[in-house]
């Protein structure tokens, strides 16, 4: 919000327009609203990523290597929030150099320099998106699911690989920035891949805790089946179907205490481990679930009630 909002300003005072028909001091305000807008962006990549990596985390906690990556993958999303802001604020000495080029003896990086860092970024920046992409997948092939339907969930869950695109195509629009000193015109494909780039890691960041609400969409749409499927499985890994007994599979749709708690839980009984009450990241809230009976991972056959 504060990027759209300073990104507004800006083209209110000439971004998007040629240099040559903007007045000098409102060419001055539009460049410096477009560089405030910078800052809050790697930022809201770094918060996706570490949103859709603790999401991961959650999934397969008890596995040390797993568990492991993900937190990799969440500091070097920090780090690039921060090295980024670094660039950013030391592009120019004084900073307002970057916006007002009426000071002679102002010292500012060496294009050739800037540019490197903005590759550099721009490879770790698509090295996370790639890796977080493809992670849910490990849990899409394991699902006894027709080849369709993982096709599309895997598509969905893959929106960061899109991201990556963007982030490639703004790598390429920078290396021709500023060379016809077109400054205001030439900012446009950086700040529209730069933007789609950020909404795209934002709409996957969300799409877990809006799983339900996808799958409704995608149902009515046809992509989805709109009835379950009957397979000789109680609990799969990843939680996405469970047996009740009578042999139909239930969906998480039809069932209001499917979380990523009950996934998690899933995938313990799987294991062996036993479930209990104190292993749930979301104890504070209560789960409602149907009950019905479940085979365990020893044979036995339980029931589960309503938490």
């Amino acid at each position: 919000m504060v990027s759209w909002v300073f990104l507004l300003m800006g083209i209110h005072y000439g971004v998007g327009r040629h240099n040559f028909y903007v007045a000098p001091e409102d060419e001055i305000l539009a460049e410096k609203y477009l560089f405030i807008t910078q800052p809050p962006y790697p930022w809201a990549l770094a918060f996706a990523k570490m949103s859709i990596a603790w999401m991961l985390i959650r999934l397969r906690r008890e596995e040390r290597v797993w568990v492991t990556v993900m937190a990799v993958m969440m500091v070097i999303a920090g780090g690039i929030g921060v090295s980024a802001n670094a660039f950013q604020l030391s592009l120019c000495r004084p900073l307002w150099a970057v916006w007002d080029h009426s000071n002679p003896d102002a010292m500012c990086i060496d294009p050739h320099v800037a540019q490197t860092s903005i590759n550099v970024h721009a490879g770790l920046t698509i090295i996370t998106d790639v890796i977080l992409s493809l992670a849910p997948v490990t849990f899409i092939v394991s699902m006894k699911q027709p080849l369709r339907e993982k096709f599309v969930l895997a598509f969905v869950m893959g929106l960061g690989l899109v991201a990556s695109a963007a982030s490639i195509a703004k790598t390429f629009k920078t290396k021709d920035y500023g060379l016809t000193g077109d400054t205001l015109r030439d900012s446009v494909g950086i700040t529209i891949w730069s933007i789609l780039e950020m909404q795209l890691a934002i709409t996957a960041s969300c799409i877990p805790t809006l799983r339900q609400l996808f799958e409704t969409l995608l149902r009515r749409a046809g992509l989805l089946s709109s009835t379950p499927y009957n397979h000789s499985l109680s609990y799969f890994r990843d939680g996405y179907m469970m047996q009740d007994e009578g042999g139909a599979a239930q969906h998480p749709s039809d069932d209001p205490g499917h979380d990523l708690d009950t996934m998690r839980r899933s995938h313990n009984v799987e294991r062996g481990a036993v479930p209990t009450d104190t292993e749930s990241l979301g104890s504070e809230m209560p789960i409602v679930a149907k009950p019905g009976r479940v085979h365990r991972g020893d044979g036995a056959v339980g029931t589960e009630e309503a938490a």
